[in-house]
């Protein structure tokens, strides 16, 4: 990947003092050289194991191996996210272990369920990023005001896989602008 990369920065570009440029009509923007970038973050690696055994989201995903596919891709930092659905508050200790394991490596966030956790969310989120050290919260759907009114206090940022719906998503950014999205 970052050999493709590579190529396209330098068969499009110009390079002007660690620059690169386009070649033909205005500047639009300046782009750093892939390999003068600081880090690469892959934003979203499930770990651990799962109840179900019905997809690999859901059934089990070693750390080994994403490390060994980050490394070969040239990856520096990974965002760990729970695998499986149901029992949260397990999966997201599971997490924090895993990631413990390698904190120069990987940041762990948390997961709850809008529906199925309702009226403890700020408890389950309260262990994950004070005693668990987890700094986000992966969702499933859009974000309700129990989960904002935590992360809001928190400041932490929320992941949202929204299933393509994304525009309800603009009603949850003005209403807690403090909370990255």
């Amino acid at each position: 990947i970052i050999q493709a990369l590579t190529r396209v920065v330098n068969t499009n570009t110009r390079v002007t003092k660690g620059v690169a440029k386009p070649t033909t009509g205005d500047i639009v923007s300046e782009r750093p050289l892939v390999e003068e970038m600081e880090m690469i973050i892959d934003s979203h690696v499930h770990a651990g194991v799962g109840d179900a055994l019905t997809a690999p989201w859901e059934t089990s995903a070693d750390i080994e191996v994403s490390l060994r596919r980050m490394d070969a891709c040239g990856i520096d930092k990974a965002v760990v996210l729970p695998i499986g659905a149901g029992n949260f508050a397990r999966r997201n200790r599971e997490t924090a272990e895993i990631v413990a394991r390698y904190p120069e490596r990987l940041v762990g966030y948390a997961k709850v369920s809008q529906t199925e956790d309702a009226g403890r969310v700020e408890e389950m989120l309260t262990e994950a990023i004070e005693e668990l050290g987890l700094r986000g919260l992966k969702l499933h759907g859009h974000p309700n005001r129990e989960i904002m009114e935590v992360m809001k206090r928190y400041r932490k940022p929320v992941l949202a896989d929204v299933k393509g719906c994304v525009y309800p998503l603009r009603h949850v950014a003005e209403a807690y602008p403090e909370v990255p999205l």
